[in-house]
């Protein structure tokens, strides 16, 4: 028996049409279907057998992820205002103006939740731990500290995977005596600056590696022993807080995320 071009048939039964948006799908005319059970087969409609299946699992929303990430490039710096031992409250720059309550900020390095927004001020709570491997709790008001918002879904990828977990910190020794001029004065070129790290983050620093210094992402330029340099931009010197570090400054430091996830 022949049928009409299009027409779908089961046994010898024409139970509908192909849906003219899916032409490829249409055989030619009298063309038989292999005899299935009838639960999935809708009229004016080819047979769907994935149709009982559940529909997978809805992705998370892009924003929602359970952690923040940060780049380690600056946007601003701002001063303290205040100081308690289990709160911190900092100018508000101006171009924050999507900040909201439970926004995270990298504040020196250090990821911190907003728990209070003004037009001119944010503030933070700091917990025992942040207090105990950064030197957050040692900031006095009036003190400059490197702001960052948290990195959106899509944003471009400019510095390094900065988590905002300090791991330890950091003594600036001594400002290199070598060209470029030494760091930290601005003077419209380079520098460099030597610290000394604390023993248990060594490990996970190699020469042309990755390291956040202060929320800073800079490259390693030199190790030697516990003492590592790291190379300075003029842009760098003239728009965070590292331009204006003296011999015996103390610096959050984080280690590179990829280097300690390769070492465990």
């Amino acid at each position: 028996m022949n049928f009409p071009q299009g027409m779908l048939t089961l046994g010898h039964k024409t139970i509908g049409r192909f849906s003219h948006a899916a032409a490829s799908c249409r055989t030619r005319a009298g063309a038989k279907v292999p005899k299935r059970p009838s639960k999935g087969y809708h009229r004016g409609d080819v047979h769907r057998p994935f149709a009982s299946l559940p529909p997978p699992p809805r992705l998370r929303r892009a924003g929602r992820a359970s952690s923040h990430m940060f780049t380690g490039i600056i946007e601003s710096t701002a001063a303290v205002l205040q100081r308690t031992p289990s709160s911190l409250t900092i100018e508000r720059p101006s171009s924050f103006h999507d900040l909201k309550i439970g926004s995270s900020i990298s504040v020196s390095g250090a990821c911190l939740s907003v728990v209070a927004l003004t037009k001119t001020s944010m503030q933070f709570d700091v917990v025992p731990e942040t207090l105990k491997k950064s030197r957050l709790g040692t900031l006095k008001q009036g003190e400059r500290v490197n702001l960052e918002r948290a990195m959106r879904a899509g944003d471009r990828f400019e510095g390094h995977i900065v988590q905002g977990h300090v791991e330890g910190v950091g003594i600036v020794i001594t400002p290199s005596p070598q060209p470029p001029p030494p760091a930290p004065s601005v003077q419209g070129e380079g520098g460099v600056v030597v610290l000394r790290v604390p023993k248990d983050l060594q490990q996970s620093i190699i020469p042309k590696g990755s390291i956040c210094l202060d929320g800073v992402s800079l490259t390693i330029a030199k190790i030697d022993g516990d003492q590592l340099t790291v190379a300075l931009i003029p842009h760098t010197l003239k728009n965070t807080t590292l331009g204006s570090l003296k011999k015996g400054d103390r610096v959050n430091v984080e280690t590179d995320v990829m280097m300690r996830s390769a070492l465990t």
